[in-house]
């Protein structure tokens, strides 16, 4: 690169200090190197704001890579709860379906019934055992010969 610079940098004998044209040469090349660099690579106009804070291309360059493994980690998130939102919202339509089978409420009609029983001892006290375990309300209407309640 070609360079002429000329204000109010000269020295008693009119010109730049050699040491000083040098490192000015070499801090343009060094920006102009970075700049070619930063053109070429995805995001540069990110990574040139960067580089505009500090001037070194490859912090400018972590800086912006970084922030995008970042934002892609956030986006991967929100997808990942996203798509459990549309999973449990397809689930609790599957349970909603799956509801227990509808039992109708009807009410209990008590029916009141007589009859006379004819049959051994043993197998009416069999039967008296039976009203009493299922909680039947009965009464004897007679008694023959024994007690059975």
């Amino acid at each position: 690169m070609n360079l002429k610079i000329v204000l109010g940098l000269a020295t008693s004998t009119g010109t730049l200090a050699k040491k000083t044209t040098d490192s000015i040469v070499d801090f343009i090349e060094k920006v102009e190197k970075d700049l070619n660099l930063i053109n070429t690579l995805e995001h540069s106009d990110e990574i040139l704001i960067e580089y505009k804070k500090n001037l070194s291309s490859a912090d400018a360059i972590a800086i912006v890579m970084d922030r995008h493994k970042q934002l892609e980690v956030m986006q991967q998130k929100k997808e990942e709860i996203k798509e459990q939102q549309l999973n449990d919202q397809i689930m609790l339509k599957k349970i909603n379906k799956l509801t227990a089978p509808k039992i109708e409420d009807k009410t209990k009609e008590l029916v009141k019934i007589a009859f006379e029983v004819i049959g051994e001892k043993i197998d009416l006290r069999m039967l008296v055992d039976f009203l009493k375990a299922r909680k039947y309300e009965y009464k004897q209407l007679r008694d023959i010969g024994g007690h059975y309640e």
